[in-house]
């Protein structure tokens, strides 16, 4: 991890990140090998471990991109600060609010995770079946809902700045 670190670039907020996820594996290997409670796989899990791991990944997944997409170490520093001592639970309703449609897409995504498989293959065999005019109207509709929810700006691949 940390090669790969390195491999995005040689700043040093790169090689924590690296480091960080390499960490984190090392220290969820050691773990899964000391502990007979801990299952490998989601299949093995019980319900609530299976969430208590999915957030405890998701969050520190989502730590680590404070190193990888910072410009600085200074930047790192004040985003940390910001987390630390102006956090404010409070702002977040006033956020979904304001992109009301985006979080309907965001919940009805998470929702389709629960979707039973006969269904998924159901919904693939009716539109894999449908006549091509149905399936280019399925297609045109997907883009036109994606275009409604994009963001203003246009944000650049994050490997152009590697």
């Amino acid at each position: 991890m940390l090669l790969g670190g390195l491999w995005h670039g040689a700043f040093i907020r790169f090689i924590i990140w690296g480091a960080f996820h390499g960490t984190a594996l090392a220290v969820h290997r050691f773990l899964m090998e000391r502990f007979s409670f801990l299952k490998s796989t989601g299949k093995e899990m019980t319900w609530a471990g299976r969430w208590l791991g999915i957030f405890i990944t998701f969050h520190l997944v989502c730590f680590g991109w404070i190193f990888f997409r910072a410009s600085s170490m200074t930047v790192v520093g004040e985003m940390l600060s910001q987390i630390i001592h102006q956090f404010h639970p409070q702002v977040f309703m006033q956020f979904v609010a304001g992109y009301k449609v985006v979080y309907l897409f965001m919940l009805t995504g998470f929702l389709l995770h629960f979707t039973p498989r006969r269904m998924v293959d159901y919904c693939t065999r009716l539109v894999t079946r449908s006549p091509l005019l149905v399936q280019v109207l399925i297609m045109v509709l997907a883009i036109f809902l994606i275009v409604q929810v994009k963001s203003a700006g246009v944000q650049p691949f994050i490997y152009f700045d590697f």
